[in-house]
């Protein structure tokens, strides 16, 4: 008896699979028929993908787009199972699928797809309650909506959600690197049960931790890229977890393709970093940040080397950190109470600097030496901030040398120095003059050049250096005293004297005769 309904139950599911196409037909051209009062029942989706090259990775790119119609496929029976999967395409709402099926394979729906459609209505689970033995649901190639809260209880446990190069822009056909999707709690919400996620092929700037899902017990995210954000660490700790899955997904970051200060400018983009390494570089930086500052990587510069910026503004400090993260490329440690920067040039963790900003701060002096070791030996760009500190003098002999060197190596790399608000010493001409120098020719600060001053009590108190008449101030002395011409001018006759005893000498060795100034004395 038994063998016989079995029987009887396959033969079933074999008629209603071989039945299946002319009711969707059918259910089709209900579909149609219903959906004309509203909007036409054509839409266009992306059936192929070519290919642009960004920041060194490709993207998707719409290049060929055809019409689809709003149907649904054959259903096919699942293995191991009397449920059957049914994939439908061109849909503007989940509501769709219930047009377009018979009410016999509702109850027998396990698995669905939706393809190619433009869904632009929120999404919700209670348009699936009509299918209660749904336990996979695959959203692919598709533009899809917010998911809005359920309003009913018997709404079908899926427990398997692949989502598969979607997105959810304001417009179907969005532009390149404009196809993103944001992960959204409402999402989490929708689907509580879910115990496998896929996220296939997304562009997605943020994902937020998925804890609304209790019974989660596998993540899969497969190529696509997600933004490198401290918001995003979670995954990190799911990965070292072994609950998340990562293969070739990449990070969203700020691409820095250039070298210099002048290229600092953001721009949102990709790289070709794995979004791993981008989550472990944030990890290491915000573990190695000094109390109480804050540090972020901003991009990535050639691909791999991390952009951080530790901002220590108002810290309270009286002297440097002994340790930042690696890779630091901007300290801010405006508003402070430093007094010696000599650390800047001598702990390697401070090699990678191309700005510090010491804003507002208590320095006094620069050791010439090792600023020029520290520039001379530096491979980037490399501005420093020392606005309202306390120097009165700078290693300007260092400065002239250094720059003297890169302009005749055609050095690439100029450094800057902001100045302004320092007591300048004007007194002092040896200082003055190349000072003045260096502020006019060398390009000492590009900005400002009438904020660096003479200090208080110093010759033209308050007056901007660029602005001063040094050469009639600091008179040039004579390259020799009087006393020194008179000391040549005597060392040069004694140097005619000897010359001319011995001449005198081999004269009268030679000939006998003595010089004729002898003969003219009586004695002789």
């Amino acid at each position: 008896m038994e063998t016989a309904e079995l029987a009887s139950s396959s033969s079933e599911i074999e008629a209603s699979a071989s039945d299946a196409l002319p009711q969707l037909q059918e259910g089709a051209v209900a579909a149609a028929a219903s959906g004309a009062m509203s909007c036409c029942v054509c839409l266009w989706v992306i059936l192929a993908a070519g290919v642009v090259t960004v920041s060194g990775i490709n993207v998707k790119e719409v290049s060929t787009i055809n019409e689809a119609q709003t149907t649904c496929h054959p259903p096919r029976i699942l293995e191991d199972s009397n449920l059957l999967h049914v994939e439908c395409e061109g849909l503007k709402t989940l509501q769709n699928v219930r047009m377009l099926l018979k009410k016999r394979i509702w109850v027998r729906l396990g698995s669905l797809t939706i393809a190619n459609s433009n869904l632009t209505t929120d999404l919700s689970v209670d348009d699936l309650v009509y299918y209660p033995a749904l336990h996979t649901l695959t959203l692919r190639r598709s533009r899809l909506h917010d998911w809005k809260e359920s309003q009913m209880s018997s709404v079908p446990r899926v427990r398997k959600l692949v989502i598969d190069q979607c997105w959810d822009n304001d417009t179907f056909l969005a532009k390149v690197k404009e196809l993103t999707l944001t992960i959204s709690p409402k999402l989490q919400d929708a689907f509580p049960d879910v115990e496998e996620l896929y996220l296939l092929d997304l562009f997605m700037p943020f994902i937020p931790e998925l804890s609304s899902m209790k019974n989660l017990k596998k993540i899969v995210i497969d190529k696509g890229a997600a933004k490198c954000d401290p918001e995003n660490l979670w995954m990190l700790e799911w990965y070292n977890a072994g609950k998340l899955e990562i293969n070739s997904t990449l990070c969203f970051v700020v691409d820095k393709t250039e070298d210099g200060l002048e290229s600092m400018h953001m721009m949102f983009s990709f790289v070709d970093l794995k979004l791993m390494k981008g989550l472990r570089d944030i990890r290491t930086a915000i573990d190695d940040c000094p109390v109480p500052c804050h540090c972020e990587i901003y991009g990535y510069q050639r691909m791999v080397e991390p952009i951080t910026t530790v901002d220590c503004t108002s810290a309270n400090w009286t002297q440097l950190p002994d340790l930042i993260p690696s890779h630091t490329r901007r300290l801010i440690l405006t508003n402070n109470r430093i007094t010696n920067i000599s650390k800047v040039f001598t702990n390697p963790y401070y090699q990678s600097l191309s700005l510090i900003r010491l804003k507002n701060n208590l320095v006094d002096h620069i050791d010439g030496e090792l600023l020029s070791n520290y520039l001379h030996n530096h491979s980037k760009d490399f501005s420093i901030n020392l606005i309202n500190n306390k120097l009165e003098t700078l290693p300007v002999k260092h400065l002239e040398r250094m720059y003297d060197d890169y302009t005749r190596k055609g050095h690439r790399y100029i450094p800057i120095f902001h100045l302004g608000g320092n007591p300048w010493n004007c007194d002092d001409c040896a200082f003055l003059v190349p000072f003045q120098n260096l502020i006019f020719y060398q390009d000492l600060q590009r900005e400002g050049l009438k904020e660096i001053r003479c200090g208080e009590g110093r010759y033209a108190e308050g007056q901007p250096i660029i602005m001063l008449p040094v050469r009639s101030y600091c008179k040039v002395d004579p390259l020799l005293d009087p006393l020194d011409i008179l000391n040549i001018c005597l060392g040069i006759l004694l140097l005619l004297f000897i010359l001319n005893f011995l001449h005198n000498l081999v004269q009268y060795q030679r000939h006998g005769k003595l010089p004729w100034i002898i003969t003219r004395f009586p004695c002789c």
